[in-house]
């Protein structure tokens, strides 16, 4: 499971700044998907560097993170996507 947070207004504060570990603790440690954890997926946090800049470059880091992950796992390896406001529409690009 790839999880694409949305826009971060805390990229205007670089100091408050959302992290992986954040961002995982705010959305990802719900209790319906804590279910999907117990039935074995994986789950990877795209942490944009600055999600203020165009959406296109953050899908290219999207279309890049994916190239590597096939690379490095299995071919039977199924890519689940799900992505929060923008990083739906990240997804979808």
């Amino acid at each position: 499971m790839i999880y694409l947070p949305g826009f971060d207004l805390l990229d205007f504060i670089p100091s408050m700044n959302r992290d992986v570990n954040r961002i995982y603790a705010e959305m990802i440690s719900n209790n319906k998907i804590v279910q999907l954890k117990n039935q074995g997926y994986s789950f990877i946090v795209v942490d944009y560097k600055d999600s203020k800049i165009d959406m296109r470059f953050n899908a290219l880091y999207l279309v890049n993170l994916l190239e590597k992950l096939k690379c490095n796992l299995d071919l039977d390896h199924q890519f689940v996507i799900m992505g929060e406001s923008m990083g739906g529409l990240i997804a979808r690009y």
